[in-house]
């Protein structure tokens, strides 16, 4: 064999996985239903990969905000939009993949920001950290209030609680869209927001 150590176990923190091979996370669409569970196609489509042979899966963006940057549903999962609901069909889904040893990530995302898809945005206006271009639609993103960012990061303390009860084996935060790469890139800040409470604390030349 001419890489054994992609059969070996390796562990991430306190999770250990029984090989070395990885489904990244995507974007697929269509996985959801109109409460924010997975459907019986998103469930059948992770199973798959589980039985397939995968050691772990990160599951697709699913979002934890439903009230900043709202999304016609079914669009993708959301943790928060229906907990009971979306706790039932993870479970469903996480205890058919432990069956067959894989371990599973919950992508969280906190919306897509200025890069949302038209076709995902519906009658919703694009919001942003600042007032910036959209990356697809001639449009100038309204900004985020403080307020609706302190909503933001609440909501990806929720979505994982409920990731959690899902039978999710961790979280993990999808840096895109919304409040955080702002923080991050100059490209995407405006000195109202460098000098908002919510500056950057990185480097200017990040």
């Amino acid at each position: 064999m001419k890489y054994p150590e992609l059969f070996t176990p390796i562990s991430i923190g306190k999770v250990q996985m029984k090989n070395r091979f990885a489904m990244a996370p995507m974007g697929p669409l269509g996985l959801a239903d109109a409460q924010g569970g997975f459907n019986q196609r998103g469930i059948d489509y992770y199973t798959e990969r589980a039985k397939g042979g995968t050691g772990l899966i990160i599951t697709g963006v699913t979002f934890s905000d439903c009230t900043v940057e709202m999304q016609s549903m079914p669009n993708c999962p959301n943790s928060t939009y229906n907990p009971v609901h979306f706790v039932r069909t993870g479970r469903e889904m996480t205890e058919r993949i432990h069956a067959y040893g894989s371990k599973i990530f919950l992508q969280m995302s906190g919306g897509f920001g200025r890069v949302t898809i038209p076709t995902n945005l519906g009658e919703f206006p694009p919001v942003a950290p600042s007032p910036i271009p959209h990356r697809w639609l001639d449009k100038t993103c309204r900004a985020l209030t403080v307020d609706e960012i302190h909503a933001i990061v609440e909501s990806f303390g929720k979505g994982a609680y409920n990731a959690k009860r899902a039978g999710m084996n961790t979280a993990a935060v999808w840096k895109t869209g919304c409040a955080l790469p702002a923080r991050s890139s100059r490209r995407l800040r405006r000195p109202a927001a460098r000098t908002s409470p919510w500056r950057c604390a990185f480097p200017q030349k990040v």
